[in-house]
């Protein structure tokens, strides 16, 4: 009768005829929020709520799936702010002296020796920076320089 499903995160997605069902047990019928919870599994009286609350703002398109349906052509975390000529050009810099060692190795350059190349510049470019032009993670990176047996601290302090 009607559909949930449930998401590769865990989530419960329920279907515009659940969510009608729900929200015109509540307003035509008179029902309380934890009645219509019980009655139909919904684990979370906000649920319903919310429901209703998007009923009356915009009718039964409200009640619409939204998730991953952005139109913006701005996904994903914006940047915090514009960065100066200044940084911009250090970050070149960064890309300059990154491709430089990578060239000298003259072939394929294997994660081991990228990392090594970004503890060769840390004392110079930021880190998240050189993992991002290495196309590393920094969580990565991290671990790699904890199985070399150096403490963190004597690499990023310069000793």
């Amino acid at each position: 009768m009607f559909e949930t499903k449930q998401t590769p995160k865990g989530k419960t997605t329920y279907s515009v005829e659940f969510k009608w069902r729900a929200v015109q047990m509540y307003i035509e019928e008179g029902w309380g929020y934890k009645r219509i919870c019980q009655e139909l599994g919904i684990p979370c009286t906000k649920t319903i709520r919310l429901w209703v609350k998007r009923y009356h703002e915009h009718g039964l398109k409200g009640l619409e799936e939204r998730r991953g349906t952005s139109k913006s052509p701005f996904k994903g975390r914006p940047r915090k702010k514009e960065c100066s000529l200044e940084e911009e050009n250090r970050r070149l810099k960064a890309e300059n002296d990154y491709l430089k060692k990578v060239t000298r190795a003259g072939k394929e350059v294997k994660p081991k020796e990228r990392f090594s190349i970004i503890q060769e510049l840390s004392n110079t470019y930021p880190i998240a920076w050189l993992c991002q032009l290495a196309g590393v993670s920094r969580s990565g990176y991290y671990r790699w320089v904890n199985r070399q047996g150096i403490p963190a601290w004597k690499i990023f302090s310069g000793i």
